[in-house]
């Protein structure tokens, strides 16, 4: 559809076309006492120069739009120059009643109007609805915007409108642009304008979102005019735009109204397309009957695999039973029926309370249990009791997994016989009690060993008046103490024999500590703070040595002689199975210069070959805060199942 015929409404066309049949008689009547017109050579032309697409500004300035085009096409036709000025709407409809115009374009008829001017025919219908921001509700029409103020175009045939329905609160603008900037301003939040140029301008300030329109205010319809009086002219400009071809009414209306993203439709592709689908028919025809001698022979071989695969089920060591969702048994292979000692598939389906018992935990809930699991979670293992045919219960594991057969799922659930593994099992576990016991007492006899050892070494410091040889003596007895007190720990527990926990045993090792050198009547005071950490019985003496000579070499060497202080142990598990063990004093630390790891005495020596080669750890020294010396030694812990795993 082009421009002359856009949205008008048929009646419209009619009225139109009665009322200018009077017209027309009286041009006739008029040509007999007229002198014949001749066209002008160059005609004024004021236009609105903000009502896009009709007629708007480029951002260069220059005027461009639909009616500009049609009027270089019409000037080209009709010989006529046109001289174009663009500018706002109420200075041109000022100008043409100056009678500085020959021509308006983009009016409204109005009564007013029509006063001082004569209008062509309407050539396009325009849409003018009232918009307002979308925080605003409750307006319908006109009659709605009292005690709102509403933005309008100066000069524009709305303001009439509005002013009849009793709407007189009106903020004229020159264009219509103006009003868009005001609404992105937020000064203006009610407005009535032409349809067109407001969806442009509410798309360019991303206003689309933010306002809302009502149903049409009204409908207007552009008219190009002259001065009153003037209908040859009149029709001149109506006859040159009759004779432009109707393929640049096209070409113009697809430059600015832009092209549809639907193709057109190809008739010769059609037809192409139409032949395809035939030959495609008779393609598929031929294939179906390929495919029926396919499917007959892919049935005798579906056939052979069937065979195939009840041969490979029934072959199967272990018994293979298949259920239901709702724990119906439907299938058993040959392996379950010679466990049982029953022709059990040809009785099937079976439910499930056939296969349980009623206590748990092998009743029909338990199992209807571990289905539901397979399917939701993945397999599942139970062990369970199978029936034999003579009455006896069968121990065996059951493993449950769900299966899926085109859109069915099933649960097929493997049972293997168990009854040898839990005789090996239970000789295991007497074997193990037995080398227990005779690992208790080895551990007792050890301690008590090391007890008559510390005994023998009192009774020579008893007879000794060296006070070097006292102290040596004291420190070896510390030592020995330190590993009876793990052995008399492993006596006294019952449980398994093969972990200490440090915390307990630690706190036994400075207590001897604190007891064999009178820390009390040096007034050093020795606290801990350990943690409960499980560890072998190797590795905890290693600990309690390291501890041991820690705390002799802080009592000995870190505190002036007659000058007190604190000593305090820290034991604490750290992520990714480390440990960290810490003794501080308030000493006086190491002299100036001095390096521990170059130090060649037995104490040093012994620490970092504990600690590096029995530990696997390392061992660093730091000032404690606000004085004294930290020894910070941090080692593995070892792997919690790796001593199940050696007594295994």
């Amino acid at each position: 559809m082009n421009i002359q015929t856009r949205q008008l409404p048929v009646w419209f066309q009619l009225i139109t076309l009665l009322c200018s049949i009077p017209s027309f008689f009286a041009v006739q009547v008029a040509a007999q006492e007229i002198p014949p017109f001749t066209p002008p050579t160059e005609i004024t032309v004021g236009i609105d120069d903000n009502y896009p697409p009709f007629s708007f500004r480029s951002p260069e300035g220059r005027l461009q739009g639909l009616l500009v085009d049609l009027w270089e096409h019409w000037s080209k036709i009709t010989g006529t120059k046109v001289t174009l000025s663009g500018m706002d709407w109420g200075i041109a409809l000022e100008q043409m009643r100056a009678g500085r115009f020959d021509v308006i374009d983009t009016i409204f008829k109005t009564p007013e109007r029509e006063g001082y001017l004569d209008f062509s025919s309407p050539y396009k219908s325009i849409e003018v609805p009232i918009f307002f921001h979308r925080d605003i509700s409750g307006i319908a029409s006109a009659r709605d915007l009292q005690g709102f103020v509403v933005g309008v175009k100066k000069g524009d045939a709305v303001i009439g409108i509005l002013q009849e329905q009793g709407v007189f609160n009106l903020k004229e603008f020159l264009n219509y642009e103006s009003i868009a900037m005001a609404a992105k301003l937020g000064t203006i939040r009610v407005f009535s304008i032409d349809k067109p140029p407001a969806l442009y301008f509410l798309h360019k300030y991303d206003l689309l979102d933010e306002f809302r329109s009502t149903l049409p205010l009204y409908t207007g319809a552009f008219h190009r005019a002259v001065r009153k009086g003037n209908l040859a002219l009149l029709a001149h400009v109506e006859g040159g735009f009759k004779r432009i071809p109707s393929g640049v009414y096209e070409r113009l209306e697809e430059k600015w109204y832009g092209r549809s993203l639907r193709a057109p439709i190809d008739v010769t592709l059609l037809w192409k397309i139409l032949a395809g689908v035939l030959l495609v028919i008779l393609l598929l025809f031929l294939w179906i009957v390929t495919l029926k001698r396919a499917v007959k022979r892919r049935t005798w071989e579906l056939e052979k695999e069937k065979e195939y695969v009840s041969s490979l089920f029934n072959s199967i060591g272990e018994g293979i039973l298949l259920f239901d969702v709702d724990g119906t048994v439907l299938n058993c292979n040959r392996s379950f029926e010679r466990l049982i000692a029953f022709p059990l598939s040809k009785f099937l389906p079976l439910p499930l309370k056939v296969f349980c018992n009623e206590a748990l935990p092998y009743s029909e809930e338990k199992a209807l249990e571990m289905i539901r699991k397979s399917i939701e979670e993945g397999p599942q293992q139970i062990d369970w009791e199978a029936r034999h045919r003579k009455g006896h219960s069968i121990p065996v594991e059951v493993t449950f997994r769900s299966v899926t057969f085109g859109e069915e799922t099933k649960v097929i659930a493997s049972v293997r016989d168990i009854s040898q593994r839990l005789r090996y099992i239970e000789a295991l576990t007497n074997s193990l009690k037995e080398k227990e016991a005779l690992m208790r007492e080895l551990v007792h006899r050890t301690k008590n060993n090391l007890q008559l050892v510390s005994s023998l070494l009192s009774l020579y410091l008893g007879n000794s008046e060296d006070a070097k040889v006292r102290t040596t003596v004291r420190e070896l007895q510390n030592r020995i103490a330190s590993i009876a007190t793990v052995h008399q720990m492993l006596c006294a527990t019952t449980e398994q024999i093969e972990s200490v926990n440090l915390k307990p045993y630690l706190e036994q090792v400075l207590a001897l500590a604190n007891e064999g050198f009178h820390l009390d009547t040096q007034g050093i005071v020795l606290s801990s703070m350990i943690e409960s950490i499980l560890v072998p019985p190797k590795i905890a003496v290693v600990i309690g040595l390291v501890v041991n000579e820690l705390v002799i070499n802080a009592v000995k060497h870190a505190f002036p002689v007659g000058k007190g202080g604190t000593i305090q142990v820290t034991m604490r598990s750290l992520p990714h199975h480390e440990a960290l063990l810490e003794v501080a004093d308030s000493g006086n630390g190491f002299p100036p210069g001095f390096d521990p790891r170059k130090a060649e005495t037995i104490g040093f020596l012994t620490l970092y070959n504990f600690i590096e080669q029995q530990l696997k750890g390392s061992m660093d020294f730091y000032p404690s805060v606000p004085r004294g010396l930290t020894a910070s030694i941090r080692f593995p812990l070892p792997n919690p199942d790796s001593t199940l795993a050696d007594r295994t």
